[in-house]
């Protein structure tokens, strides 16, 4: 696949253009630290992993940071933007800086985008068009997936760097990418290089429609839900790394800015105001499904089968896209040894319950 502007440099020409990128914007990237594969923010262009492993907590602790707040004024304002306001962070002069997000694989640039879509309708989140998108060429796990979605078109980035020897190879797909270029004095220009295919993780591509006939057909199904659900423990650690799962909770109004992330907000002359916190949580959670004295979903098999009913059932139903793709974070963090992959796979068979790839 090519970009609409494709160029080779060196490492001192892309050092250039990450420096300059972290100048314009506010910007995040794949980097270690402390041996460990992080997304955090950048302190120098060297830091960048080009040739990226995913991080285990994904772009979501960035774009929406736990016990972060937001506003709320009135109740027809609500029913417009129910999750009230959130921008990015002030800098010095007051207005709001755009966000750069370095070093994403493919696939977590396709979930920052359908993450995105989701709140949409709300005030919460950064506008798409005010984050910068930079996509690095990946290194696949055995629990990676993506693949059997179909052939990834890295549609979801402005800019994808791949390693090629000594040198880089860079690939826009946006007018943003190509000024960056521009002013950065990359003139060369190569048509010939291409975007490397990400490894195939032989994995079967996934017949989304027919899995989510299977999955919604919960009657017909019942005993294979209840088999996974015996070997779930319910900890919710899947949720907790997954890009596409945003469950949340919502404090009492408060006074005070918690937090250090995109969330953050500063203070309104405009009495009517109201602020309150947010805070990740689990669909897994007992507590979640609780309203008054009823809980909605009292098993474990209640709350399990919701998850994969959210993500291939009604995001399948209203949206025509699954909320996955297939990171395999979920299968890496589950203590339980849980195959998600497998899970959905083998459903119609019932089959492949919870064992690991291997």
């Amino acid at each position: 696949m090519e970009g609409k502007l494709n160029a080779t440099i060196n490492e001192h020409q892309l050092d250039q253009i990450i420096t300059y990128i972290m100048r314009e914007y506010d910007a995040f990237g794949v980097q270690k630290k402390n041996n460990k594969t992080v997304f955090d923010k950048l302190e120098k262009a060297g830091d960048l992993l080009t040739w990226a492993e995913k991080p285990i907590i994904p772009f979501k602790k960035i774009l929406w940071p736990n016990s972060s707040c937001h506003s709320e004024r009135s109740e027809e304002s609500q029913r417009s933007f129910p999750l009230g306001s959130a921008r990015g962070q002030d800098d010095n002069k007051g207005t709001k800086r755009k966000v750069a997000f370095l070093g994403l694989t493919n696939c977590d640039a396709e979930a920052l985008d359908i993450f995105l879509k989701e709140f949409s309708h709300t005030d919460l989140l950064p506008k798409q068009s005010d984050i910068l998108v930079v996509t690095s060429e990946c290194k696949p796990n055995e629990n990676c997936f993506c693949t059997a979605f179909g052939k990834p078109e890295f549609k979801f980035s402005d800019l994808h760097i791949q390693e090629e020897g000594k040198n880089f190879e860079l690939f826009t797909f946006s007018k943003t990418a190509q000024k960056i270029l521009d002013e950065n004095g990359v003139e060369k220009l190569d048509k010939k290089i291409k975007i490397r295919e990400i490894e195939n993780q032989k994995a079967e591509l996934l017949d989304l429609k027919k899995i989510s006939s299977a999955v919604d057909d919960k009657a017909d199904h019942q005993e294979y839900w209840q088999k996974i659900a015996d070997n779930c423990f319910g900890c919710g650690a899947c949720t907790a790394v997954c890009p596409l799962c945003f469950c949340f909770r919502c404090s009492s109004p408060f006074q005070g800015d918690t937090g250090r992330g995109l969330s953050n907000i500063s203070t309104s002359p405009d009495l009517s105001l109201q602020r309150r916190g947010t805070a990740w949580d689990s669909c897994y959670s007992k507590s979640f499904s609780k309203i008054s004295n009823r809980n909605f979903r009292p098993e474990n098999a209640d709350r399990l089968y919701n998850w994969y009913h959210h993500k291939f059932c009604r995001s399948m139903s209203k949206n025509g896209y699954p909320l996955c793709t297939g990171c395999g974070r979920c299968i890496d963090a589950c203590p339980a040894h849980l195959n998600q992959h497998h899970i959905v796979n083998g459903i119609e068979n019932n089959t492949n319950l919870s064992s690991r790839a291997k």
